[in-house]
């Protein structure tokens, strides 16, 4: 038999994760149902509000699997580990913002590749134009250009 070094009184983990997930859940002003759908899609399974409330209650006897936990944190934008630890909020802190971070990096290195695509186009328009202007000889060429 396996022996536990959880001493009396610190709450198991099932139970911080519950309490975890219910306050994130709130914090990002979502739903049960809502969360339950967005996990559902993630995972292309059916769950339901009743679940997410049966997971968010310890005594409830209703376990979550780990892909449920990982797709709920997905769906909250934190990190895993931020829903397993309740002492260590500034380490689960720290790797939510990373992996935010990570995301806002991204989103950023395909922004920039956006701009100087269109950079290219602007440039590309912009020397049709003034071959036209200058093969009707009526206008300066450049002069729609933008500074």
């Amino acid at each position: 038999m396996r022996s536990s070094r959880r001493g009396a009184g610190v709450p198991k983990y099932s139970e911080v994760f519950a309490g975890r997930l219910k306050e994130e859940r709130q914090n990002a002003g979502m739903s049960q149902a809502e969360l339950a759908e967005r996990t559902s899609a993630i995972l292309n399974v059916n769950l339901d509000a009743s679940a997410i409330s049966r997971i968010e209650n310890p005594n409830s006897g209703r376990m979550i699997k780990l892909d449920e936990a990982a797709a709920a944190a997905e769906v909250l934008g934190i990190a895993l580990s931020a829903l397993v630890s309740n002492g260590g909020r500034i380490e689960a802190r720290i790797a939510e913002l990373h992996h935010k971070l990570s995301k806002q990096s991204e989103r950023a290195s395909g922004a920039e590749w956006e701009f100087h695509q269109a950079q290219a186009a602007m440039v590309a328009i912009e020397h049709e134009i003034a071959q036209l202007e200058e093969g009707r000889g009526d206008r300066t060429p450049g002069q729609y250009r933008q500074n």
